[in-house]
């Protein structure tokens, strides 16, 4: 039973970056910017972490969901994401903390065999993708549609043993 004064647990949602490998016709980030500066290092994980941890004993929080998500957070790389997740256990250890990690994708770089890994390593082999069902707003940079793309790297990585959920 949650009470106000303590809480399940606490969900986070950390962008690594907000660059996108797609053009979708919908979305807020202006494209023209040079992102990558947007992008998080080490040292804003560890922040994010610290701040994580702060709040979470102020609230008496043990169960922390974390969700990573973008732009698309695999351009940041499977060793990037392989490092951030592994240095959780400085901050949250086993025993004093309940951790759950979850990855948000728009399923174009899903398919790699060091991606599957990351997945089947850190998120329950369970990836959560997005998916436009009617196909004509999520496009590449050239906007051309990526649907059937989509649907055949869903396709493929359940194949690899993967369970896939959607965002449509």
């Amino acid at each position: 039973m949650i009470t106000p004064d303590k809480y399940d647990s606490l969900y986070v949602m950390i962008s690594p970056t907000v660059r996108c490998n797609l053009s979708c016709r919908y979305c807020y980030v202006d494209q023209n910017k040079p992102l990558r500066e947007t992008d998080m290092d080490e040292e804003d994980i560890r922040y994010v972490y610290e701040w994580v941890k702060s709040y979470s004993r102020l609230v008496g929080i043990e169960m922390i969901r974390i969700e990573w998500f973008g732009g698309e957070p695999l351009l940041k790389g499977g060793s990037f994401l392989d490092n951030a997740i592994n240095m959780e256990e400085r901050y949250f250890p086993a025993g004093e903390y309940r951790l759950d990690n979850t990855i948000q994708t728009n399923m174009l770089m899903a398919c790699r065999d060091d991606v599957v890994s990351l997945y089947k390593k850190h998120f329950h082999s369970y990836v959560s993708g997005s998916f436009d069902y009617k196909g004509r707003f999520r496009v590449n940079k050239n906007g051309t549609d990526v649907t059937s793309q989509i649907l055949q790297n869903i396709k493929t990585i359940q194949q690899k043993g993967l369970r896939v959920g959607v965002v449509c």
